[in-house]
């Protein structure tokens, strides 16, 4: 028994320093991580406006709504891979974009890739993945 005592103690003492500080032991060690923190919705990339209403235009977005689902740290400066496929379905590019854009914690933005991403004639923006951010 005697020489589980100092375990005892060694490990009360350090749960006790951890614990005196404004942030719990547990969630001190998260660190920044974009991929993890940052998403990215591309069903904002759909046509809008209504087909069914009389005088409604259809017009094509280029853009996606990124949030972050962080609740310590805010982003800037975020790059995406954004990936295009032909008609067939077939990967035909990818790119990489940054944006000048700076997201709170539980912000969401959009941001806008424009219509001449692609250097492929024809193909269609997929799908996107987060590739750095700098943390603020």
């Amino acid at each position: 028994m005697a020489p589980v005592l100092p375990f005892i103690i060694l490990l009360l003492s350090l749960v006790s320093a951890g614990c005196g500080r404004n942030e719990s032991p547990v969630t001190s060690t998260i660190q920044p991580n974009a991929m993890r923190d940052l998403v990215v919705n591309t069903s904002a990339n759909k046509p809008q406006g209504d087909r069914k209403q009389p005088g409604s235009r259809l017009t094509e977005r280029t853009g996606l709504d990124i949030t972050n689902r962080s609740e310590n740290f805010t982003y800037s400066q975020i790059s995406l891979t954004l990936y295009f496929k032909d008609k067939k379905g077939q990967m035909v590019d990818s790119t990489l974009q940054r944006f000048a854009v700076r997201l709170k914690p539980g912000q969401t933005k959009q941001v806008d890739f424009g219509r001449s991403t692609s250097r492929h004639s024809g193909s269609q923006f997929t799908a996107a993945r987060v590739t750095t951010a700098d943390n603020d």
